[in-house]
């Protein structure tokens, strides 16, 4: 259950999310969580696959605010947004 992955699990786990669904053009394990996915190969196309299967591993929905380049620009964008979405 979502709820119960804390810290670290939720980093990997949005880290295999974005090497399975993100198209990057560079492998995953060499990138920092402030990496710009974006710059990493990652497309338009890219993110909604990576988006659409963070909400189905997460148990979570991104709401229309949230459905910007920045949010998914890098891991560690991505990990605040999906932290803030399991609190809620």
């Amino acid at each position: 259950m979502a709820q119960d992955i804390v810290g670290a699990d939720i980093t990997e786990q949005i880290r295999e999310v974005i090497e399975r669904f993100g198209n990057l053009v560079v492998d995953m394990a060499d990138l920092d969580d402030a990496d710009d996915l974006f710059r990493a190969g990652m497309s338009s196309f890219g993110n909604i696959s990576v988006m659409l299967a963070l909400e189905e591993s997460f148990n979570v929905e991104f709401p229309e605010p949230m459905l910007r380049r920045d949010t998914f620009e890098t891991v560690a964008s991505i990990r605040r947004a999906v932290l803030q979405l399991l609190e809620q």
